[in-house]
This record gives structure tokens, C-alpha cells and sequence, in this order.
């Protein structure tokens, strides 16, 4: 029996907790420093009309001197869920 807790509204499982990124031969190699980040609604449309939100993004924006930010589309209540899952899972194992 498998006890690892899974997302909400999802029976799919969340990797383990120490589990090492996928596809990263050197994690020092792609840490970003971050500057700040934000989260936000995002609806498609124009500027001028209102559209009903369809995606929540996390905009990251980097330290200087680029000033470049990137931004992580989550498209779906259960990958907002299963991101929120995960974070959870890695704050308590950091900071118990």
C-alpha cells in the first residue's frame, strides 16, 4: 500500500519529497535568481474587454541587470492544485 498523500480533486501521486529534478545534470547550473514573482489572474481577450479568467500565472522576474521575467501558466484548477500539493509537501520538509 502506497501511504504518499495525493493531490485534491486528482488520483494521480506527487513525487517524493526529496526527489531530485528531471532532466537537470547540475541544478547549480539552472538556479535563477529570482528578484521577486507574483501571481495573477489572466483572462484571453482584448485590453479593452473583460473575459472571465482562464488561467492563474506565476510571473518570475529576475535580478538584475537583463530585467527579464518569466511566466508559469498554470492552465487548470488541478495543476494549481497539485503545484499548492507539492509546495506544502517541501515547506514541511524544509522548515518542519
Amino acid at each position: 500500500m502506497n501511504d504518499q498523500p495525493k493531490s485534491k480533486g486528482d488520483s494521480s501521486e506527487l513525487p517524493p519529497v526529496n526527489e531530485t529534478p528531471r532532466d537537470v545534470r547540475d541544478i547549480a547550473e539552472v538556479a535563477i535568481p529570482v528578484d521577486e514573482f507574483y501571481v495573477a489572474e489572466w483572462a484571453e481577450g482584448n485590453k479593452g474587454r473583460k473575459s472571465r479568467p482562464s488561467q492563474v500565472h506565476i510571473v518570475l522576474s529576475l535580478d538584475e541587470p537583463n530585467n527579464i521575467a518569466f511566466s508559469l501558466r498554470l492552465k487548470s484548477k488541478r495543476r494549481v492544485s497539485e503545484l499548492i500539493e507539492a509546495l506544502k509537501r517541501h515547506r514541511d520538509a524544509v522548515w518542519p
